[in-house]
């Protein structure tokens, strides 16, 4: 018997959780990194008033084992005819080396200018930017982490 898919029911109908996605656009994976900065947000509260901060860190692009291991299945379908292009070409030409992508986490971890301040998002050039609206839903923030808690319990 198989398991039952762990989003199933969880959030509003076409909400941050439980939506589905046609296999064309790369929605599947912005819609958990959206998934990753509510559950960042909502943790940031849930830690509000101790020394521990939480924030969501944009590494920006890099030319990784990772990205460099990807099949070209992982790829929606209209992509497919052209991703060994994308993987042997474009990427190592366009993507940077994984030494640019780590100064975001580095600045984040060391900086004084983000000592005791939680719940922000900063990108990869190490910029305060603003969250997406889903993110910032209050509602989506504890669909999420009503799913990690749920899950974590097995």
């Amino acid at each position: 018997m198989g398991h039952a898919d762990p989003l199933d029911g969880v959030g509003a109908p076409g909400g941050l959780v439980g939506r589905r996605y046609l296999g064309w656009t790369f929605s599947p994976y912005n819609h958990t990194k959206t998934m990753t900065m509510a559950m960042t947000l909502r943790l940031a509260r849930e830690l509000e008033g101790s020394a521990v901060t939480a924030n969501v860190i944009y590494p920006g692009h890099g030319h990784t084992p990772m990205n460099k291991a990807t099949s070209i299945g992982a790829f929606p379908l209209l992509y497919r005819p052209i991703a060994p292009l994308l993987l042997k070409v474009v990427a190592p030409l366009l993507l940077s080396n994984i030494s640019k992508p780590a100064r975001s986490s580095i600045y984040a971890a060391s900086s004084a200018e983000l000592k005791g301040v939680t719940g922000v998002y900063v990108d990869d050039k190490c910029r305060r930017r603003p969250l997406p609206g889903s993110a910032l839903d209050p509602a989506n923030q504890q669909a999420v982490w009503d799913l990690c808690v749920r899950l974590s319990r097995g």
